[in-house]
């Protein structure tokens, strides 16, 4: 079932519009374990201010955000278990107040802003995705699918020659000519076509998972056969944005020749 870009544009919104939520808990569940924290910090208040220690500005002591440790050096804590566990409190403290509520502020700031994209824009962003991943294979490399679906490329294959494929390009010139049925085979012993491998793809029901290459001429000035034969460098196929991927395979087949996808493997 082909998904409309309207769908596809709803299901990012609302997806944005959950992230948002999850985060706004999480920022909620962070903000309540601070003050909590808080709580049982200042009930060592006398013995923290004899260490030299505001209480109420607890964000002053020294806090290692990498190693998300505090700078004790100038603290001499007691080596007992009351007081080493009031170190590790204000630790988780410091993480909290320094670390994950700005984290939590900026994703929310950050999907809260994606959640009001103009479909006109999220048209614009999605187009500019599709033809780098498109200008990816057409070049040979291969792109992988996000959350364990798998990957896609271009490969060469051999031709079965028990498998008879119809040459539709060949047949419809006959058939301009004669008035017959008769029908052209493919009769070359390679062809290239999309592999998609879904040997590490975890998702479920991966076997009903289909990629095809987009295929169209969308110009009334020119026809198949006329683009391959003005493709004369790359830039002329990668930059066509009138053109399918399917023909944009072909033109790069026929600049470098049948071999250009063999040294992906299959």
């Amino acid at each position: 079932m082909r998904i409309t870009l309207q769908e596809q544009y709803n299901h990012f919104i609302q997806g944005e519009i959950n992230r948002c939520r999850f985060y706004f808990d999480e920022l909620h569940l962070a903000y309540s374990k601070k003050n909590q924290l808080f709580k049982l910090i200042v009930k060592h208040k006398d013995y923290l201010t004899f260490l030299g220690v505001n209480y109420k500005s607890i964000e002053d002591i020294q806090y290692d955000k990498g190693r998300k440790k505090i700078n004790v050096s100038n603290l001499d804590f007691d080596n007992t278990p009351t007081y080493i566990a009031l170190a590790a409190n204000i630790k988780v403290y410091l993480y909290i107040t320094l670390e994950k509520i700005p984290r939590l502020k900026d994703r929310i700031k950050f999907h809260s802003y994606l959640s009001n994209i103009p479909l006109s824009d999220f048209r614009d962003i999605y187009s500019s995705i599709n033809n780098e991943i498109s200008n990816i294979l057409i070049k040979g490399g291969q792109y992988s699918f996000s959350k364990g679906v798998g990957k896609i490329r271009i490969n060469r294959f051999k031709r079965n020659p028990n498998v008879k494929v119809v040459d539709r390009g060949e047949t419809n010139k006959l058939k301009k000519l004669r008035k017959d049925n008769y029908i052209v085979f493919r009769t070359d012993d390679y062809f290239n076509a999309v592999f998609y491998n879904k040997k590490n793809a975890v998702c479920k029901n991966n076997s009903f998972y289909k990629f095809k290459l987009t295929s169209f001429i969308n110009t009334v000035s020119r026809n198949k056969q006329e683009f391959y034969e003005s493709v004369k460098k790359e830039e002329d196929i990668i930059n066509e944005a009138k053109i399918g991927n399917l023909e944009k395979m072909l033109a790069m087949t026929k600049l470098h020749g049948i071999n250009y996808y063999e040294r992906h493997g299959v």
